[in-house]
This record gives structure tokens, sequence and C-alpha cells, in this order.
């Protein structure tokens, strides 16, 4: 998925803030869950994140042109992995990423559904 960067994601070095790159990692797992979560609304997915980690490797400036990489790394009882990538088109990583997601019902984590798993067995990447 391309990232469009925006003014407001520069700091005064003229690098992306990191605080930014959560939000990138957001829109894959939100693009990836369009996708293959066959949902329209984040009303259809209960779903919280219990852990997020980053990996910075390089800054990523204003004029880069860049891409979140996302797929479902792990899978649990009742926890699984979002991974993602910040990459450019020659496959150059800027920044690698984990979070933990848990799935809820009245605010208690839930088993994670089959097809969260069929997802990892079919090997799907965005």
């Amino acid at each position: 998925m391309r990232i469009q960067i925006r003014y407001d994601d520069i700091d005064y070095l003229g690098h992306v803030n990191n605080a930014r790159f959560l939000a990138y990692f957001e829109i894959g797992r939100l693009s990836y869950m369009k996708r293959f979560f066959n949902t329209r609304s984040a009303k259809d997915i209960s779903m919280v994140i219990a852990r997020a980690e980053l990996d910075f490797e390089r800054s990523v400036m204003f004029e880069d042109d860049i891409f979140v990489r996302t797929w479902i790394s792990r899978v649990g009882n009742r926890s699984f992995d979002f991974s993602y990538t910040i990459e450019d088109d020659g496959g150059t990583v800027f920044c690698r990423g984990r979070t933990v997601n848990v799935f809820v019902e009245d605010g208690k984590p839930v088993s994670v559904p089959d097809f969260v798993k069929d997802l990892v067995i079919s090997d799907v990447k965005t």
C-alpha cells in the first residue's frame, strides 16, 4: 500500500517523525482487513492492539516514495501478529514492525477466528 507523506509528518530535521510509523502501520493493517477480513467498517472487527514494536533502519525523507507491506506473521489461540515493513519500490527497508492483536467481545479476549488462521496458511501479503 502506497503511503502519502504529508507535510505534518515531517519534523524540523526534514525527515518523517518516528511517531508517524505507527500510523503508517495502521494504514496497512486497515487495508489488509478490508481486503482479507471482508469488512467495510471498523465496527465489523472488534480487535485491539496489545503490543507494538518498531525497528528503525533509516530515515524517511519528505521526497521518499514509500509503501507499507502488511501480513499476518503469527497466530496463537488468543492473539495474532501483523508484521510490517516500510520500504521504497526498490526494496530498501526504512522500518520493520509488528503488532500483537487481540479480538475482544464485551471487553474480554476471545479465540482468534478460523478465517485468520486460514490467511496464514495461504500466506497472503500486501
